[in-house]
């Protein structure tokens, strides 16, 4: 140079702040924010089932795509009374599946919203570490073939190479989403509201969760040690046939789920009973004193 220093203008350096990439968030998909301990986290889950309470964070880094579609069922409600009706025998398969709400109502308003039932994308097949091992705890879809993933989803019980080398290595199959385990503490501050959360309340007429979390015990991914295996789905098990399931009346009413069907052929049967999306303040737990 000439002597004289180079300056940039005022009005410059403020366009290039407005256009320059932050924290690496930019592009990130709508309703998360990346997980950082000990700060509020909009995207953690909770959820209780019939055995126990657990919290859920979607991996938005892992599977984008994916991840954003389990927030969206979880802010419509599609977790409420959602069966896991294919719990086939661990050592042959360790999924618990499920996908099949008890609700008319909720049915009708997933097949006229393409937009959290459709299709997704398969994720970028990028090597991001745990995504593709599929441990306890975390979900996946049941997907079938390149960008087949919809709203089947599954929650591993045991880590996938473990018990098949068959599973798990499809672009399709990759981890969306794991369980806490029961040592974070995890301190709830509000839930999230979004229009999704608004439609879930006129589907329901009600909160599908208790307003305190009365009796919500966190167990964390202990909760799939005790999940009834009734078998795995027809016609490849002798498990619950979900068009039956779908069939009894009883199924369909709240007041008297999970139906005779369910009842009277796979009593053991379980659920989960509801999630919501809350703003948490989420941290490890902390060391143990002597």
């Amino acid at each position: 140079m000439s002597g004289r220093q180079a300056v940039i203008p005022a009005v410059v350096l403020f366009a290039l702040f407005l256009v320059w990439p932050r924290g690496g968030t930019e592009g990130a998909p709508r309703g998360a924010e990346p997980v950082q301990k000990g700060v509020v986290v909009k995207s953690v889950v909770q959820c209780d089932s019939t055995e126990g309470g657990f919290y859920v964070l979607p991996r938005l880094d892992w599977a984008p795509h994916g991840a954003q579609r389990f927030i969206d069922l979880v802010d419509s409600g599609f977790f409420t009374n959602m069966t896991m009706f294919r719990v086939p025998p661990l050592g042959s398969n360790p999924i618990a599946q499920f996908g099949t709400s008890a609700t008319p109502a909720y049915r009708n308003y997933l097949n006229a919203h393409s937009e959290i039932s459709g299709q997704i994308r398969d994720d970028p097949d990028t090597e991001l570490m745990g995504r593709y091992r599929q441990l306890k705890g975390h979900f996946g879809y049941g997907g079938s073939g390149e960008n087949s993933r919809t709203y089947h989803m599954w929650v591993a019980r045991a880590e996938f190479q473990t018990i098949s080398k068959g599973l798990g290595g499809s672009i399709w199959d990759i981890s969306v989403a794991e369980t806490l385990p029961a040592g974070a503490v995890v301190k709830v501050v509000a839930d999230v509201a979004t229009p999704l959360t608004q439609a879930r309340a006129v589907i329901f007429g009600r909160q599908p969760h208790p307003a305190a979390s009365e009796g919500f015990t966190d167990v964390g991914p202990d909760f799939l040690d005790t999940v009834p295996q009734v078998g795995d789905m027809k016609p490849w098990g002798d498990g619950p046939d979900t068009g039956k399931m779908m069939a009894d009346p009883t199924f369909s009413d709240p007041g008297t789920f999970p139906g005779t069907y369910l009842t009277e052929g796979y009593p053991k049967v379980g659920w989960f009973k509801w999630c919501r999306r809350v703003q948490a303040h989420v941290r490890e737990a902390p060391p143990a004193t002597s």
